[in-house]
């Protein structure tokens, strides 16, 4: 019999194999193989459950090695396959029969007592054995729900081709030896991994929301059902974070594959004793000025990985508050995740990859002070002459230098920069007036939401995935088919290959949004329209 645990070094986890030896020599028991101090801690925890749990600690030397030796091991939840490994080692039924080799995956923290808790990491625990073709997993009667809920979306997500192992739970190290021993047997405990999950709709809270103004509400619309990465930028307090509020209520679900991805990423993050909640949520991170970029990008050695803010949003929504404010270092590793959806960590003692594809939505003022512009369109006597403009405290070159803060490679990766400007309202002078606004937002959420919806999947039944994730192979194969489109595309004199994808990915989300076959004139041109170089700022 095989017993094998997760080895969490890389963004995939992969299984270790536990290997025990013995010899008639002083008795000892040692754990090879770089462990861990809670893994080395780990042989007076199975010692003391073996011989809790009825057995005899066998009386020689035993050394138990945990393979590859080259990997630092980390992890309480070695503790129960190393137990298993030795029970098993030393069995005399295993000794008298020959019995098939199994491949075992056990998981979990012993007690002192026998009993075994939660370890943490449980997706990426059934992750590794479900790709290792292990045949049975126990896994700690606490975790069995959620450890079934996982393999459920791991199945959705169709990752493996072939069938997931069979989940059983224990409570002891007594109940999960009987179950080894007994696995042959038809009165063994299996139950079944792949039942059908309940399409549970998902309402998110709006009470908070105000309606917004009919062509930010367009811009929110367009952001959400294609898939784009946005920046608003405006004076101060003219509703740009609360636009992102609308933005993080109409994100769809996560697909099955997504959520599996987000999960292990996720577990990794978190550390060796958490686990993630399998939920269909959409992740979002909401970062703020003063964030550094070992924090956005994750760190990494020879021995672990720590995944940052870009690979913890996988699949989700980064939220970058006052996005001219961050240091120049952290808005430049923005590149690479926004273009290639991963991030690349390159030390001494090796490089690898970790996956951070997300919808990028920021915001920011136009000067430092946050009072420019007072309207919009911005008076050409402001904009020349230097002059300042009503609220705004800052000369010309002071505006100008904070704007170049934001680089034309970054610019260059978002969809849609829009300015957000001043409305004119009266105040709400009665409870009336109050309730009917946020009536309105209701509604206009309402439908907000079943238009974004069905923009989405207009969008997939045409293309095969939204606007937004489209790769550049494929929006130069749709310019091949569609000459008309690449004619318009070179009327709007772009400046490179970017901005030409960028602008083809937007028309065609305006297009879904308006119900039309595709691109015309108008969403061409309100397209090129959200490029930062026609706003004349950059």
């Amino acid at each position: 019999m095989r017993f094998a645990a997760p080895l969490n070094h890389e963004p995939r986890p992969v299984l270790q194999s536990i290997e025990v030896a013995s010899s008639l020599q002083i008795p000892n028991f040692q754990i090879i193989g770089l462990p861990c101090p809670e893994v080395a801690e780990a042989r007076e925890r199975i010692r003391a459950a073996i011989e809790t749990s009825g057995f005899e600690f066998p009386k020689r030397r035993v050394v138990l090695n945990l393979s590859p030796a080259s990997v630092r091991k980390r992890g309480t939840g070695l503790d129960l396959a190393m137990a298993l490994a030795i029970l098993e080692a030393h069995s005399k039924s295993n000794r008298n029969r020959e019995r098939p080799v199994e491949f075992v995956v056990a998981w979990g923290e012993l007690g002192l007592d026998g009993r075994v808790k939660p370890a943490g990491q449980l997706t990426r625990a059934l992750y590794a054995s479900w790709a290792a073709q292990a045949r049975i997993i126990l896994v700690p009667k606490e975790e069995f729900s959620r450890a079934v809920e996982a393999l459920n979306w791991m199945s959705r997500s169709q990752t493996f081709d072939f069938r997931a192992p069979v989940l059983i739970p224990i409570s002891t190290l007594r109940e999960a030896w009987d179950v080894i021993r007994n696995s042959n047997a038809e009165n063994s405990q299996k139950i079944d991994s792949t039942p059908a999950v309940p399409d549970a709709k998902y309402s998110p809270p709006i009470d908070d929301l105000l309606a917004l103004p009919p062509s930010l509400e367009r811009t929110i619309g367009i952001a959400a059902s294609g898939s784009h990465h946005i920046l608003l930028l405006g004076p101060r307090g003219t509703g740009k974070s609360h636009a992102l509020e609308w933005l993080i209520r109409l994100q769809p679900e996560l697909s099955a594959r997504t959520l599996v991805e987000n999960a292990l990423v996720t577990e990794l993050a978190q550390g060796i004793s958490q686990t993630s909640d399998s939920s269909p949520l959409l992740p979002v991170r909401r970062i703020g000025a003063q964030v550094r970029p070992a924090a956005l990008i994750g760190a990494a050695n020879s021995f672990f990985v720590r995944p940052g803010e870009f690979s913890l949003a996988h699949g989700g929504l980064l939220i970058a508050d006052e996005f001219p404010e961050w240091p120049r270092d952290s808005r430049e590793v923005l590149r690479e995740p926004l273009e290639n959806g991963v991030v690349t960590l390159t030390r001494a003692s090796g490089s690898m990859q970790v996956p951070a594809r997300f919808n990028f939505a920021a915001n920011g003022n136009l000067c430092p002070c946050g009072g420019w512009p007072s309207h919009f369109p911005i008076p050409q006597e402001y904009r020349v002459s230097g002059r300042r403009p009503p609220r705004c405290k800052c000369g010309k070159a002071a505006r100008d230098h904070y704007l170049a803060r934001i680089s034309g490679p970054v610019l260059d990766r978002i969809d849609l920069v829009s300015l957000v400007v001043t409305q004119k309202s009266r105040k709400s002078r009665s409870k009336a007036e109050r309730h009917s606004k946020m009536t309105v937002a209701k509604q206009r959420f309402d439908f907000l939401s079943e238009k974004t919806a069905r923009t989405r999947n207009r969008a997939v039944s045409r293309l095969g995935n939204v606007p937004g994730l489209l790769a550049p192979a494929e929006l130069e194969r749709l310019l091949q088919d569609h000459p008309t489109w690449a004619h318009q595309l070179e009327s709007l004199r772009l400046e490179n290959f970017r901005c030409r994808h960028k602008i083809l990915r937007v028309a065609l989300s305006l297009a879904c949004w308006d119900e039309i076959p595709e691109p015309s004139s108008a969403q061409w041109l309100e397209a090129a329209c959200y490029r930062p170089e026609r706003l004349g700022l950059f």
